[in-house]
């Protein structure tokens, strides 16, 4: 078991950073692949969709907080835990438009 936490993460020859993404659940975490612009979501963001906030140590502005620190990376590819991944820049962030006016005002 390893506890991953923010930060950059090595493997190999390759860089990804680490980005603490509570509000799904605490300790959620996302991986940043920056080399090939790629973003790994888990249980955060999907197509069209986010982590439910209604479980125990779900954080609605916690999850707000954490959508938006990914909408502020430089993806090409999102790779949700659950679901199709989603190819292309403005794809990807018509989906987080998307979960923006679909969700947020419930999440609030």
């Amino acid at each position: 078991e390893v506890l991953l936490r923010e930060g950059e993460l090595f493997l190999g020859d390759e860089r990804f950073q680490v980005l603490e993404t509570p509000g799904h659940s605490p300790g959620s975490v996302c991986i940043y692949w920056p080399s090939h612009k790629a973003l790994f979501t888990g249980d955060v963001i999907f197509e069209m969709g986010v982590g439910r906030t209604d479980l125990p140590g779900g954080d609605s502005e916690e999850l707000i907080s954490s959508i938006e620190k990914l909408a502020r990376l430089d993806v090409e590819i999102l790779l949700p835990g659950h679901g199709n991944p989603i190819v292309g820049k403005k794809r990807i962030q018509r989906n987080f438009e998307i979960i923006r006016e679909m969700y947020y005002p419930y999440l609030r």
